[in-house]
């Protein structure tokens, strides 16, 4: 965790969420931004918010 496996994991499934346009929940993108506030990874999630569906 100290050098940053976590962070890394994080960014590349939220990646793998944006390329592959996959819809997701208001809920479960919440969830995503609070945990990349946690791993300081705030820029992972940036885009996704497009992807959420109501």
């Amino acid at each position: 965790m100290q050098v940053g496996e976590i962070g890394l994991a994080f960014d590349t499934i939220c990646s793998w969420l944006f390329e592959d346009s996959l819809a997701i929940s208001r809920s479960f993108y919440e969830r995503l931004r609070v945990l990349a506030n946690d791993l300081e990874e705030p820029a992972a999630v940036e885009r996704l918010d497009e992807l959420v569906v109501d």
